[in-house]
């Protein structure tokens, strides 16, 4: 049965109002009441398109004056006397987070896909990826990619029509989207490239989405998550010359919009993440001018994956991790697609019997190494695609296997893959170093490293050895010669699961 359509109508008391590039926000000095009669709600339904106003000027005329100078500013491309940064950063002090940003996509949108070449074909690798799990039944009770689709933040829909192309036939058919974004200029370019699909449109900042609680199945936020931010902290950094930092309004701003997902999500629905680490403009913004590069990273505030994590599993309830994938965008910046699930309240009804607590993760171990071996060949393809250099040349799973069972491995540079689990978490620190020092060496270069072991969660802090104590320590002395290339999860029991990270041997 085809679940309820999400709410689209917008709160009466307020306006839809847009600056600029259509910015749409409530209260503060970007939006504020409406002091006339309420917008009619919006036409039930999904449409494929959706009209959109002209923007109405503004009624401050300081504001509006700073705008325009702060423009003008902008696109000078040859004044960069010093301290030019300083002075961009001042005025951008006092203009709202919500109109930089219309600013920053009204010049951005007309080359923005021609900038993402790169960032798109990753994205499409990892959706592979995506799929492949689907396909080879990992352990999850309902599609990853469900009906009832929200974007967070569409951009120019690029992630939307890669998602949609891999979908079967008879699934795209049911497939009812809405695609959120603030910006006016990018939807007309997403309205473009979907105009063949059922997509509903609309433009609220993602920390003020109205629709209700369990409206869709999956919920998808996209290289979105370092440009949310607090606002007002933001402009204080910046009027401080940063001087003044506050780091955890920043993650609070981000947890509060991934915790505002959770709220809309169906029990069994998924949360995806796609971005970027590290994530910074580093082209000296090509044609729109190194002001404009200047700016755009200036809006960045960056979170790690593992506080990512920590914030995800820590506060929200019912939260559970299922992947995390990577693919390289070129030499410097890798897109990491990130994989949630919301669960669907069941729990064991009694204490399970040892020998089917084995069986559970015997078959979970089985299920990893399954998954691995499916999305194995769609990671080397995207390493070697046309326009990225491989470093280093992938060898494939299948062939020589070597899987530690207590016995070192007698030959050096001999395995494509190495399995270790089991006994080996329990190790004394000398001899899972030595151990470590054998297996790596006997692995060849390209090959893959697999670690795979029972954990409550990703930051669990009573498992005898958590996984991500030792897969910081692991890091800190093996990164040189190994890079992480993926984590998936299989539950074991009601709150425990079986985790699998992949590592590849680049020297």
């Amino acid at each position: 049965m085809r679940a309820k359509k999400p709410k689209s109508s917008r709160p009466p008391s307020y306006k839809k109002t847009s600056f600029g590039s259509g910015l749409y926000s409530p209260k503060t000095e970007d939006l504020r009441p409406s002091t006339s009669s309420p917008s009619p709600p919006a036409q039930s339904g999904y449409a494929k398109k959706t009209s959109s106003r002209p923007p109405p000027s503004s009624k401050n005329p300081q504001m509006q004056s700073l705008i325009k100078e702060f423009e003008t500013e902008l696109d000078d491309f040859h004044a960069l006397t010093v301290p030019w940064e300083r002075k961009l950063r001042e005025m951008a002090s006092g203009i709202s987070a919500l109109r930089l940003n219309s600013i920053i996509y009204k010049r951005f949108a007309p080359i923005y896909d021609d900038h993402m070449v790169d960032h798109a074909r990753s994205i499409s690798s990892l959706a592979s990826q995506l799929f492949t799990m689907e396909k080879v039944g990992f352990e999850f009770p309902e599609k990853i990619v469900q009906s009832d689709l929200l974007e967070m933040s569409c951009g120019t829909g690029t992630v939307i029509r890669i998602l949609a192309d891999a979908l079967p036939e008879q699934r795209l058919a049911d497939l009812r989207i809405t695609a959120n974004d603030i910006s006016a200029d990018m939807q007309v370019r997403a309205m473009e490239k979907l105009h063949d699909l059922t997509v509903a449109y609309e433009r609220y900042p993602i920390g003020q989405l109205p629709f209700a609680e369990e409206s869709f199945g999956t919920i998808v936020l996209s290289q979105t998550l370092h440009f949310l931010t607090d606002d007002e902290v933001l402009r204080q950094e910046r009027r401080s010359d940063y001087m003044f930092i506050n780091e955890d309004r920043h993650v609070e701003a981000k947890f509060n919009a991934i915790s505002q997902a959770f709220r809309m999500l169906k029990p069994g629905g998924t949360f995806i993440v796609f971005d970027e680490w590290p994530h910074i403009l580093t082209n000296d913004g090509g044609p729109l001018g190194p002001k404009f590069a200047f700016l755009f990273n200036d809006n960045l505030r960056t979170i790690g994956r593992t506080a990512l994590h920590r914030s995800v599993f820590s506060q929200i309830k019912g939260a559970s991790f299922v992947a995390e994938m990577n693919v390289p965008i070129d030499s410097k910046h890798t897109m990491y697609m990130i994989v949630y699930a919301k669960n669907a309240g069941k729990t064991e009804d009694a204490l399970p019997d040892f020998s089917r607590i084995l069986g559970s993760r015997k078959d979970a171990c089985e299920r990893i190494m399954k998954m691995f071996r499916a999305i194995d060949q769609d990671f080397r393809d995207s390493v070697r695609s046309p326009g990225k250099r491989s470093f280093v040349k992938l060898l494939p799973m299948e062939k020589k296997v070597f899987v530690y069972n207590g016995t070192l491995p007698k030959h050096e540079n001999y395995y494509n893959c190495a399995v270790v689990s089991g006994v080996f978490f329990h190790l004394d620190p000398s001899d899972k170093i030595r151990f470590l020092n054998s297996i790596i060496a006997s692995v060849k270069r390209g090959g893959s490293v697999i670690f795979i072991e029972e954990s409550i969660s990703p930051v669990d802090s009573y498992h005898p050895f958590p996984l991500h104590t030792f897969k910081r320590e692991f890091m800190a002395r093996y990164s040189k010669y190994l890079a992480p290339s993926g984590v998936v999860r299989v539950p074991v029991l009601a709150d425990s699961g079986m985790f699998g990270h992949q590592y590849r041997k680049i020297i």
